[in-house]
């Protein structure tokens, strides 16, 4: 039996939608009052809008707007600008945690652009290398070869070593994989992101140019020839000077950031609830 005009209207998820958005806008109007009139009702659109409406167009698409497409963009701005005071008005913006974060983003920002706009000097950025020169080193590096084994395999592995540190080819005793048989000089971070975590350290205390091992990877067993060390050394600042500039930029927005918020901070009397704490 087909459904009555009602009884479809009723079942549109559609309605459901509208409905429930009805009942959220009536919940903010009784709990913040009938009141809900914006202080300014007046809405200008001065020039200077119309202007940046027009520029961020052009940028966006290469080409001056119509006249219709800056009526939609006027239109726009205006919807907008309404739907921020009635919000307001309503207090929509209170107890909210994602427009308290985006304001603290924001002031945040402005804290930081005065140290942006602040020139480093060669000053600066040395003593900030001097400072904080342990994240300016070079960490050690290793240079190696490797064969994965078959741990299913009987092998004695001291034959193995006299073999290979004899001449034999690794090839002979190479287990398929595809992993590479020889690295380059190469950090642990990076050896560990091809062989897995603690690869690297298994290699540190073995000697250069003799085969050894067995160093366990997540993909199994390898006897190892390391071929070259090479040990952790502070870099030269000229070697490093964009990450010296980009750590003491970071480091500075940071201090004004702090420095900011303890200006703002004098300002207000903080009063803090005694909080419960258990004693010993």
């Amino acid at each position: 039996m087909p459904q009555s005009p009602l009884r479809r209207a009723l079942n549109e998820p559609f309605l459901h939608f509208l409905l429930i958005g009805v009942g959220i806008f009536g919940l903010f109007y009784l709990a913040n009052g009938m009141e809900s009139e914006p202080d300014d009702l007046t809405i200008e659109i001065t020039q200077d809008d119309i202007e940046f409406l027009r520029n961020r167009f052009e940028v966006t698409w290469r080409r001056n707007p119509t006249s219709e497409e800056l009526d939609t963009l006027i239109t726009n701005l205006v919807r907008d600008e309404i739907m921020v005071r009635e919000a307001k008005a309503l207090r929509m913006d209170e107890n909210d945690a994602v427009v308290r974060n985006r304001l603290r983003q924001k002031m945040d920002f402005i804290a930081a652009s005065v140290s942006t706009a602040q020139p480093q000097t060669k000053e600066d950025l040395n003593k900030f290398y001097e400072a904080n020169e342990t994240e300016f080193v070079q960490p050690q590096q290793i240079a190696f070869q490797q064969i994965l084994m078959d741990e299913g395999a009987v092998l004695d592995l001291n034959a193995l070593f006299d073999d290979l540190n004899a001449g034999k080819s690794p090839k002979s005793v190479k287990r398929s994989s595809l992993l590479p048989s020889e690295m380059a000089l190469s950090t642990g971070a990076k050896i560990d992101g091809v062989f897995g975590p603690g690869f690297a350290e298994g290699l540190e205390g073995m000697p250069i140019g003799t085969w050894g091992g067995p160093v366990r990877s997540a993909f199994g067993l390898h006897v190892v020839r390391v071929i070259e060390k090479q040990d952790a050394e502070l870099q030269n600042i000229e070697e490093v000077e964009p990450q010296v500039i980009a750590k003491w930029r970071e480091a500075t927005q940071e201090e004004a950031k702090e420095a900011f918020a303890q200006r703002l901070e004098a300002k207000y009397q903080i009063i803090v609830a005694q909080t419960d704490q258990e004693t010993d």
